[in-house]
């Protein structure tokens, strides 16, 4: 796969995505459009309203687990609030990242704490995990979107998120419960 891509994978009763980017921000945001791309057709969703969101864990999550919580928020939004989205941008990221997925890791020097994003390591102890986003969209209007799939869940099932140490490139896979 090329950087910022994604491809839609089938799995038996469910559905997936696997997802490879150049930073965790910009993963997370393809992750999100492929799995809209899943539920409808994103090159009709207009992009006329502007939702900000802010996820916030008191402690430090792995960037898996809070790829879940992000995408389950979305689903959240579009199955209460009828909303449709094909624009993402994530304006702040904070996770953790073990000190042996950074660039710069040296087995000599072990480091018992975290690094969120790019802003150095931090004792997990301190700090929680964040996401705010803008997200862009439209209500669904059943005369311009055609709904292929409803996805009931983001599982947990197979679900990895990692970065490659040769480019320093994210890749993930998530299934989700259709």
């Amino acid at each position: 796969m090329r950087p910022n891509s994604y491809k839609i994978i089938g799995h038996p009763s469910d559905t997936g995505i696997k997802v490879y980017a150049k930073t965790l921000e910009s993963l997370f945001e393809i992750c999100a459009i492929a799995m809209f791309a899943i539920i409808c057709d994103i090159s009709a969703v207009k992009q006329d309203k502007v939702k900000k969101i802010i996820i916030r864990e008191k402690k430090m999550l792995f960037p898996d687990i809070l790829l879940v919580s992000w995408l389950e928020r979305l689903l959240y939004i579009h199955e209460t609030e009828k909303m449709l989205f094909s624009g993402f941008k994530i304006k702040k990221l904070q996770t953790a990242l073990p000190c042996r997925d950074l660039p710069l890791y040296n087995e000599n020097t072990p480091c018992n704490k975290i690094y969120p994003g790019n802003t150095g390591c931090i004792d997990s102890k301190t700090a929680g995990s964040i996401i705010i986003a803008e997200v862009f969209g439209q209500q669904v209007d059943f005369r311009l979107h055609e709904l292929y799939i409803a996805i009931k869940a983001t599982t947990y099932h197979k679900l990895k998120v990692q970065r490659e140490i040769k480019t320093g490139y994210w890749k993930a896979g998530v299934i989700f419960d259709v």
